[in-house]
């Protein structure tokens, strides 16, 4: 998504980070990354310290709002609502 983004951008000289849709999908993107590794950082403590995903309740939320940051992402650079 960033790369295409970029060429997107490169592409139109820029002329596309003047919409809301543009910089709303560059928002989610840097969510979609600190959720990323919120859930990496997550899931290698749990294999460092040999517990059970169960005792990390942060995990499953955290790829459920992964989802929808992606499905929001995609939305916004297929359909173009503003």
């Amino acid at each position: 998504m960033l790369l295409t983004g970029g060429v997107l951008l490169a592409l139109t000289r820029g002329v596309f980070l003047d919409t809301w849709w543009m910089r709303l999908s560059l928002i989610l993107l840097l969510i979609l990354g600190v959720l990323y590794v919120g859930v990496k950082r997550s899931l290698q403590n749990l294999v460092a310290t040999e517990r059970n995903l169960g005792e990390a309740p942060f995990v499953k939320p955290a790829l459920w709002m992964i989802c929808g940051t992606v499905a929001g992402i995609v939305y916004l650079m297929v359909d173009k609502p503003w």
